[in-house]
């Protein structure tokens, strides 16, 4: 169970791996609409929520994994997050959908 859920913790990681390049792609390339950023956005959240739950449930199973290492493995993975919605953010709010009636 260990080793399955190990493998689908690193496959989790791959894949918010290259979700994260396609938001630097996107960024480099300076695309203007803002669906594929809410997209990625929504896409980079779900991955990250794996990814806190299947670490977490792994660092439970193993016993060698230290409580500090654990935390510290959890804020480099929000860290990362919260630094690549927040450039999301900051894109797409120029360029906002909500327009307030007048």
């Amino acid at each position: 169970m260990v080793a399955t859920l190990l493998a689908l913790h690193l496959s989790g990681a791959v894949a918010l791996g290259v979700a994260l390049l396609a938001l630097i792609v996107k960024l480099w390339r300076g695309a203007s609409e803002t669906q594929p950023y809410i997209l990625l956005a929504k896409l980079i959240a779900a991955m990250s929520s794996w990814q806190f739950a299947s670490g977490l449930l792994l660092a439970v199973l193993s016993p060698g994994m230290s409580t500090l290492k654990v935390c510290s493995n959890i804020a480099i993975y929000w860290a990362m997050v919260f630094v690549a919605e927040l450039v999301i953010i900051r894109r797409v709010q120029p360029h906002a959908l909500y327009q307030p009636n007048r």
